[in-house]
């Protein structure tokens, strides 16, 4: 072998392996990784053809010194062959100045995406960053990103975050996504789950008449089918110009990978040989297969190489906010409400082992609690918290949706007296996945001293958000029908820790959080065509050191309250 090519073999090492997505997001699954041995083998002639930059970019996990930048390559003629990728930051103020860059290679194996760490970044500061095909003028658009404050400094400002779930292609257009970009209301993006949905056109959403229809048309189960989806996703124009002018934080929900997913199977996908010759995998194999398309195409870094897994991590952002981000869904979940099985998980759910989270979960999120020094806890996780009674709408199961915290009612109260026995103040929990909007004051059965009216005794809040675009709770159900359902739902006496219901409108909120108070906006929009239009719903805000939402209520345009 050639000295020269001895010396060049790191650096070829260094090109693939600084693209992270060929790395594995756990040492527990190196399946997911693609070995060194084998891209070593690859012809290292680049892909000297026109591409195309038309999935756009994306950034996500913000450190104080770093951010994870994203972007796919497509090759204008089918190929095999490596493409090399250039990719800068710099500062809002000073282009010409570069705080990092580097080049990776990129590659079938992971479907020509590129994923790589920005560093030696300065704290709570916009950069922009772009990519291009190494030597080449073929670049992708400018994105724009921001990193945090660092652990335990002061925020100079107030920070805003536009908050997400539920992001159905076939339902409609993702209006959402793209209102706070328009406005430049926000500086960072939390999706709290359900980014893609699994399904084929019709089965829980129809684009046919707005020509959205899913791709693959069918139910996604495969590596291939999961890619589809997601680098579809990349193309809607809204979603694009989210990605490219805020970072993100993300985590995983059921639709991910599966509806109503639990550590071992899932309501369509069960553990068993029909649910295999259906799908044609077994259900780990389909979860493996979703994760790696996950980690590929969004802009989320490896939490843990040594765990199973892991997306729950905390961010913590100056003095200001520790932001909890959990997995309640695929890491350790016990079996769920999969529909056939309803009066079994209502019978279990308020057995004393069942967990939502795992015991290492649940431990390393109470202690963090506790250890906080910052002014606000936020929980940023996928399903609704609170107990929601739905009795007077006709449902002989009283609790709203067994596959929520309400399946697992000792859980819950594990995380209530925590807050409550280590007096914590300033907690918020964020929640999606039910396709409706629920602002509650959290309030643990213990506690006898909650007062309803004025909200003296409550030991957090709870902002619950609808889905960007997925279908409401009752598909098919009128305007008329889901109003008559949220009043009757407001009014129920259990409910009295529950203050804004509203079932009808898609849409998102933002959460605006200083050292004072937070404040969360709702809005609402039409998802049937593509518009710039919206309203607010309904704003609420926490006063520091209350744990209660602050009275008189107002600004309340849809929905019901109570007072």
């Amino acid at each position: 072998m050639k000295a020269s090519l001895f010396l060049v073999l790191p650096v070829v090492y260094a090109s693939w392996l600084n693209n992270l997505n060929y790395l594995s997001p756990s040492k527990r699954h190196p399946q997911f990784s693609i070995e060194y041995r084998h891209l070593s083998k690859r012809d290292l002639v680049s892909f000297k053809g026109s591409v195309e930059f038309k999935h756009g970019v994306a950034s996500g996990d913000p450190l104080p010194d770093a951010v994870i930048l994203w972007t796919k390559v497509t090759p204008a003629t089918e190929t095999t062959e490596t493409i090399c990728v250039e990719w800068s930051i710099f500062p809002e103020h000073n282009p010409s100045r570069i705080a990092d860059s580097g080049h990776v290679l990129t590659s079938f194996e992971v479907d020509y995406t590129v994923k790589v760490e920005a560093r030696n970044l300065c704290s709570l500061t916009t950069y922009y960053y772009k990519f291009n095909v190494c030597n080449t003028n073929q670049t992708s658009p400018i994105g724009r990103t921001k990193t945090v404050p660092r652990t335990g400094d002061h925020v100079p400002q107030n920070l805003k975050f536009a908050v997400y779930s539920c992001s159905n292609y076939p339902a409609g257009f993702f209006n959402a996504f793209g209102n706070p970009a328009r406005k430049d209301s926000v500086e960072y993006v939390i999706h709290l789950g359900d980014y893609i949905y699994e399904y084929k056109n019709g089965d829980f959403g129809d684009g046919t008449n707005i020509s959205r229809i899913p791709e693959p048309n069918r139910e996604c189960a495969t590596l291939s089918d999961y890619r589809t989806r997601l680098a579809q996703h990349h193309t809607d124009p809204d979603l694009q110009l989210s990605h490219q002018q805020f970072p993100w934080f993300i985590i995983w929900d059921d639709h991910d990978i599966a509806d109503n997913s639990w550590r071992a199977g899932s309501a369509n996908h069960p553990e068993n040989a029909t649910a295999y010759a259906k799908y044609g995998v077994s259900y780990a194999s389909r979860k493996a297969n979703a994760v790696r398309a996950f980690y590929e195409y969004l802009p989320v870094r490896q939490v843990s190489l040594t765990d199973t897994l892991r997306i729950w991590r905390t961010l913590q952002i100056g003095d200001l906010v520790d932001i909890f981000f959990l997995d309640t869904r695929h890491y350790a979940r016990e079996i769920t409400d999969t529909y056939d099985n309803t009066e079994f998980i209502a019978a279990i759910a308020d057995d004393q082992s069942r967990t939502l989270m795992g015991q290492r979960q649940e431990e390393w999120f109470y202690d963090g609690l506790m250890m906080s020094n910052a002014t606000w806890k936020v929980v940023a996780q996928q399903i609704v918290f609170a107990e929601i009674n739905i009795t007077e709408v006709g449902y002989q199961n009283y609790t709203f949706d067994f596959d929520g915290w309400s399946g697992y009612r000792s859980n819950r109260d594990r995380v209530l007296k925590t807050l409550y026995d280590a007096k914590i103040n300033n907690t918020i929990i964020l929640s999606g996945d039910s396709h409706a909007n629920w602002v509650s004051e959290l309030t643990w059965s213990n506690n006898s001293d909650y007062d309803s009216s004025t909200g003296e005794g409550a030991i957090g809040v709870e902002f619950a958000g609808t889905a960007v675009s997925s279908p409401p709770i009752v598909p098919g159900a009128s305007d008329l029908l889901l109003n008559f359902a949220t009043q009757k739902i407001i009014n129920t006496n259990s409910n009295e820790h529950l203050k804004w219901a509203e079932l009808v409108q898609r849409g998102y909120f933002e959460l605006e959080i200083g050292y004072d108070s937070s404040v969360a906006t709702y809005f609402g929009l039409n998802v049937t065509e593509q518009t710039s239009s919206e309203v607010q719903t309904a704003q609420f805000s926490v006063l520091s050191g209350e744990n209660k939402l602050q009275r008189p209520f107002g600004g309340v345009k849809a929905g019901f309250l109570r007072t």
